[in-house]
């Protein structure tokens, strides 16, 4: 295999497993299984900063393209798409996710800040407030 046909096939391999990584994040957020985002999204920065790598060789050396066969061009072109695509539901699933929460910490904050139970400590953390009471055995 020739060096260009190489930096294809790196392309190629990268694309597709950015394209199982942005899926499997899209699932998590959907499912709000918040878990496994940390790891994949490690995975993701690692893949996304060689697939860019790649890319930027490929765009200042563009002749790399016109030296490997047509049908590797067009098979690295059909996985552009699909790695953009995955992309593009990606990014819908986190937004989704964060609107979510930030409605989530809105309604909190909101009952919180309602109950006569919690206030603000000294550190601002909310503290329980304990109400002395007393009981009378005559009932």
């Amino acid at each position: 295999m020739s060096a260009p046909a190489n930096r294809v096939g790196i392309m190629l391999t990268v694309a597709r497993q950015l394209v199982q990584v942005l899926d499997a994040e899209t699932d998590a957020l959907r499912r709000l299984t918040f878990s496994e985002l940390t790891e994949l999204q490690a995975e993701k920065q690692a893949l996304m900063d060689v697939y860019f790598a790649e890319l930027d060789v490929l765009r200042r050396d563009p002749h790399v393209l016109g030296e490997v066969e047509l049908n590797l061009r067009e098979e690295l072109e059909d996985e552009t798409r699909h790695f953009q695509e995955a992309a593009r539901r990606n990014g819908l699933a986190l937004r989704a996710a964060r609107t979510v929460i930030e409605r989530a910490l809105r309604v909190i904050a909101q009952s919180l800040a309602g109950s006569p139970a919690y206030h603000p400590g000294g550190d601002g953390r909310l503290v329980g407030q304990v109400v002395p009471f007393a009981l009378d055995r005559t009932c």
